[in-house]
């Protein structure tokens, strides 16, 4: 008999070793800094934000167009509730395919007025140009010091993440 221990050591997963991209992380520590009074979400559902209204015709089919499309973050007020939300466009969203889902996204989020920010992704960013995308939709802060980085949590320049 096999036991429990046995059975999930066999499964075909391992922990990943960081969460975040490096354009991820360099981007989530300057929201971090310019807006401190908003909660940052990283990689949250669409479906997570918004719902197929009740008694829509074809339901399920709708649901599914969100369900599985994520957005790298969200910004949310004092009562967590979302009022922006942000996507860090790399390489891949130069693609027809990649295009036309991006432009889907943007529609539903237009539809329930939930504003979005596109932003290229890159291994770095500076803060002042972070605080003039986002200043049209939340209050920034200016830092009173900058936040150290910690270089040891970075992956190296030019690492990607597996696909």
């Amino acid at each position: 008999m096999i036991s429990a221990r046995q059975e999930f050591a066999a499964l075909p997963y391992e922990r990943k070793k960081y969460f975040f991209s490096a354009a991820e992380r360099s981007f989530y520590e300057i929201l971090r800094r310019l807006v401190p009074g908003h909660t940052v979400f990283a990689k949250v559902r669409l479906a997570d934000l918004v719902q197929v209204t009740k008694g829509t015709s074809s339901w399920q089919s709708h649901f599914n167009r969100i369900d599985r499309k994520h957005l790298d973050f969200i910004l949310c007020d004092g009562d967590l509730a979302p009022v922006l939300a942000i996507e860090l466009d790399d390489r891949s969203h130069d693609d027809e395919d990649r295009q036309a889902r991006d432009r889907f996204v943007d529609q539903v989020l237009d539809s329930v007025s939930l504003p979005i920010v596109r932003v290229r992704a890159r291994h770095a960013y500076k803060l002042e140009e972070v605080r003039r995308i986002l200043s049209p939709h939340v209050p920034t802060q200016s830092p009173v010091s900058p936040l150290p980085v910690d270089r040891s949590y970075m992956p190296p320049k030019g690492w990607r993440p597996a696909v």
